[in-house]
């Protein structure tokens, strides 16, 4: 612990400690952990998948940006045209 606390970000043992008592690791430390060891992530966690992919997730955004997108052209569209039919733009 004392050799790789500094490696892991931690100026005191005791602090690398604490965190490993509890008992949930945060995800930063255990992928830096793999990154000073030169093991995967599986080797820290015991898990074959540790982190699943979030492209799933990101193409669900993606898709619902480009709804709000649309959707914002619509009402902008409708507002012009209320605007013209209002008799322009001074109202």
């Amino acid at each position: 612990m004392k050799d790789i606390a500094p490696l892991l970000g931690y100026n005191a043992r005791e602090s690398l400690s604490r965190i490993f008592n509890d008992e949930v690791l945060p995800d930063n430390l255990i992928k830096r952990a793999a990154e000073v060891l030169a093991v995967p992530i599986s080797d820290i966690t015991g898990d074959s998948e540790v982190n699943e992919s979030d492209s799933q997730y990101n193409e669900l955004i993606n898709e619902e940006i480009e709804r709000l997108k649309a959707e914002n052209q619509q009402l902008k569209a409708e507002i012009y045209d209320l605007l013209k039919k209002a008799g322009g733009f001074n109202l």
